[in-house]
């Protein structure tokens, strides 16, 4: 029994470390980038034209999106998380069962 709950542990590290892989390098959701980014990126318009003009240039134009993880992706690491850590105790738990009957 041991064994098993070894077994288990490693895997659920194994499925952590995928699906922090997922989360962090294969993003799903995609947000818009905040205007003042966008007008770093906008050209200046001319000097009598107001700001309105540029902003409308900058967002309509140049809309960029960045990728962010999406809720599932959370959702996923934080259940992997949770049963690394409980099957670490389940084979603690078991180790000190184990060795606590032998003394007997």
């Amino acid at each position: 029994m041991r064994r098993f709950f070894a077994v288990l542990f490693i895997l659920s590290v194994i499925a952590t470390a995928g699906a922090f892989y997922w989360r962090t390098f294969l993003p799903e959701a995609r947000v818009p980038v905040a205007d003042a980014t966008i007008e770093r990126y906008a050209p200046e318009a001319a000097p009598g034209a107001g700001e309105a003009s540029r902003r409308g240039f900058g967002s309509d134009q140049l809309r960029e999106f960045i990728k962010t993880p999406s809720g599932r992706q959370n959702l996923a690491l934080t259940i992997s998380i949770l049963s690394s850590i409980i099957s670490a105790v389940a084979a603690v738990a078991q180790t000190w069962l184990t060795a606590r009957a032998y003394r007997r």
